[in-house]
This record gives C-alpha cells, sequence and structure tokens, in this order.
C-alpha cells in the first residue's frame, strides 16, 4: 500500500504498519501525511473492544488538524475516497473508499479521532446518515 499524498506514482512511499492501540494495527506515511485503517483490521478491533462513548472533548477543525481538501486514491485498491464530515461545518473530513471501506486520516485527524472519543463511532461518521 502507498501513501495517497505523496508527490508523485513513481516516488509514492510504502505505508508502514503502526499498531494504534491495544489490538489495533493500520498504516501510516512515513513521512507524516496520514494514516490508513483498513476495515477489516477496524471490525477486528471492534468486535473484541468494549465501545466507548464520545469524551465530550470539541472536535476540532479542518485548519488544526490537517486536512488536506483533495481527492484521494485508497491506499489498498485505487479508488477514489469519498468525503465524510466528522462535525458541525468546520470541523475535519475523513475519507473512505466506497468499494473496500477503508479510511484514510490527513495528517493530525487520527488522534482529533481518538481525543474526542469518536474512534467507535467510525461507522456512522462515514455514513450518508451522519
Amino acid at each position: 500500500m502507498t501513501c495517497p499524498l505523496c508527490a508523485t506514482d513513481l516516488d509514492r512511499d510504502t505505508l508502514v504498519v503502526v499498531d494504534e492501540g491495544p489490538d489495533l494495527r493500520g498504516f501510516r506515511c512515513p513521512n507524516g501525511h496520514g494514516r490508513f485503517l483498513p476495515s477489516d483490521l477496524y471490525t477486528a478491533w471492534r468486535e473484541g473492544h468494549d465501545s466507548g462513548e464520545s469524551t465530550g472533548a470539541p472536535i476540532p477543525t479542518a485548519d488544526t488538524v490537517g486536512d488536506v481538501k483533495v481527492p484521494k486514491r485508497c491506499p489498498e485498491d485505487g479508488h477514489i475516497m469519498g468525503r465524510y464530515r466528522v462535525g458541525d461545518p468546520a470541523s475535519f473530513w475523513l475519507d473512505r473508499c466506497g468499494t473496500c471501506h477503508g479510511v484514510w486520516f490527513d495528517g493530525g485527524e487520527w488522534e482529533a479521532t481518538v481525543e474526542s472519543g469518536l474512534l467507535d463511532q467510525l461507522p456512522a461518521i462515514v455514513s450518508d446518515a451522519w
């Protein structure tokens, strides 16, 4: 898998495996562009994890987390990812592949999602109803 934000197709860096928390593994760009969470790894984690509640922490704005407002290709299957807003109009957006359902977190979006207690709500966030 390669980073959807690294410079060119020839120069794209391979994502590296990273442990995101207890029993949760994902992939990150070695250049700090973001992280990718495949749907199967998230689903396995969620099945063995007690759902937490939102911490009530304010959801950061797109400017503070480094939201990159360009179309991205899914690191897993190359399809164009859709964008889903996390909170009110000033908040950041997550990118999700409509085919494999993996989620890309730009810059500090992963930390913002975890700190806001929204990781358990990821399926709802990336739904049309959200």
